[in-house]
């Protein structure tokens, strides 16, 4: 009989124990934050809203990723991407980050 997918264990099975309960801890974070984020709202009319949100978004979303790289045994690509939003983020023009 095949395994459901909720049986298969995903991600390099060489790593680390003490990364792999990180990975599990933050893996635990991202039902609730989703959550949570379904019940903001914003005014529309509001620049400095529309990118918080935004922001807020992308974070969500950068961080499940990380949550996976580092899960596949690639956390060096991490502080890549982290980067990658931080420049992003110092360039938007709405929210005066610099």
């Amino acid at each position: 009989m095949p395994e459901s997918a909720a049986n298969v264990a995903l991600g390099d099975p060489n790593l680390d124990p003490d990364l792999r309960a990180r990975i599990a801890a933050a893996s635990e974070v991202v039902p609730t934050v989703l959550s949570a984020a379904a019940r903001l709202r914003h005014d529309p009319d509001s620049m400095p809203q529309t990118y918080a949100l935004g922001l807020y978004g992308s974070m969500i979303e950068q961080f499940s990723a990380c949550i996976l790289l580092a899960q596949f045994g690639e956390p060096t690509t991490i502080p890549i991407i982290l980067r990658s939003m931080y420049e992003a983020c110092r360039r938007c023009p709405g929210c005066g980050f610099s």
